[in-house]
Order: C-alpha cells, then sequence, then structure tokens
C-alpha cells in the first residue's frame, strides 16, 4: 500500500499497509494537515499583486500625495501672505538732514522707515510701518491717505486706523536736533496726538 507525506508529498510502498509515524524524507508526523495550496489565480480583487503594488494601493497612495501636494501650496501661500514686504531693520534713533533739506508737505525716509512732514517751520514724524504685520505704507496724495499694499489697511493723513486688518493706528515718532542741528528720529518714543511737532528756524 503506497503511503504519501501530507506535508512533502514523499512516498513509500508501506508494508502491510502500516503507516509510518513520521515521514523519513522530510520527519513531520504522518498525521500532520496538508500544507494549504495558494492558487494565486484565485485571490481576491484588491489583494497584494506580484510586483508588490495593489491597484487600490497605488490610488490610496496618489490620493495622499495630491493631499500633501495641496497641503503644502496652501502651506507657502499663508506664509507669503503673513511675511511684511520690507525688513523692519532700522536703528532707535537715526540722524537724518538738517531741516531745511525737507519742503513743505511730507517726504518717506527709507532710513527711518518714516514719513517727515513739513507745515511751515514745524516738522513732525510718522511711523511708515503698518501695525498690521509690519509692511511699508505708502502715501497716496488723491486719496490724501496712507496704504498698505500688503493686505490693505488704510489710514489716514494723521495716521489714524481707517479700514483693513490693523487695529492700531500709525505712531507717531519723536524728532529734535542733534549738536549739528540735524534731525534725529527716536524711533522707539511713539508721541501723543498734539504733541509731535517739532519748531524749527
Amino acid at each position: 500500500m503506497a503511503w504519501s507525506c501530507p506535508i512533502c508529498g514523499w512516498s513509500e510502498q508501506s508494508e502491510g499497509g502500516a503507516t509510518p509515524e513520521r515521514c523519513p524524507a522530510c520527519g513531520a508526523p504522518a498525521t500532520a494537515e496538508p500544507a494549504a495550496r495558494v492558487n494565486k489565480d484565485a485571490q481576491p480583487r484588491g489583494t497584494r499583486a506580484e510586483n508588490g503594488v495593489t491597484r487600490r494601493g497605488f490610488f490610496e497612495s496618489a490620493a495622499i500625495a495630491a493631499g500633501l501636494g495641496a497641503t503644502a501650496v496652501a502651506s507657502y501661500i499663508v506664509y507669503k501672505y503673513v511675511q511684511p514686504a520690507a525688513p523692519l531693520e532700522a536703528a532707535a534713533e537715526q540722524v537724518l538732514d538738517l531741516p531745511a533739506a525737507y519742503p513743505e508737505g511730507r517726504i518717506f525716509v527709507q532710513a527711518a522707515k518714516a514719513f517727515v512732514e513739513r507745515r511751515g517751520s514745524r516738522l513732525r514724524c510718522l511711523s511708515a510701518v503698518c501695525t498690521h504685520l509690519g509692511c511699508i505704507v505708502e502715501w497716496r496724495e488723491r486719496e490724501n491717505l496712507y496704504h498698505c499694499p500688503c493686505h490693505n489697511s488704510d489710514f489716514s493723513a494723521e495716521g489714524e486706523r481707517l479700514a483693513g486688518p490693523a487695529s492700531r493706528p500709525l505712531p507717531l515718532l519723536r524728532l529734535s536736533l542733534d549738536a549739528a542741528g540735524r534731525l534725529v528720529v527716536h524711533r522707539e518714543t511713539f508721541l501723543q496726538r498734539g504733541q509731535e511737532w517739532l519748531e524749527v528756524s
């Protein structure tokens, strides 16, 4: 009578129909359960293919990649939105020109990040740094206001907030004269309205 190993398939003719306790070839018990045979053609849809990638897994990975890409783009847009248009590096005390160098009206002084305004024999200084996120505002003569080009905050000719996300007015900075008679802007000294004018000859 022929006996076959349920594990490795080894077979031999057994005398008297006796079944060996263990397979002579692999040593498996004669009573072991047969190994399951996997039929690759019978794999359910969506299981792993021979190349290691399933169709479902591919689309899931593509969706994740697209989501990460969209998140990155959105983060960059937010980052650019909140960045100031110009750096705020300016000395706490900025020495300017003689008062005679400033004509009637207002002029932007890049070094001080401020506007110097002259009315007759009086001068004052208004910070050009927007109180929202630090962009540099511009003076619009036709509209008679200061405008932030970054986030559209508007300020009156006196620096008071008119519109936009800024919640505070543009600060008035103290002006003084040094020993040589030149104007000095004190960027860290804010003045109240009505106390900002410096009388010059």
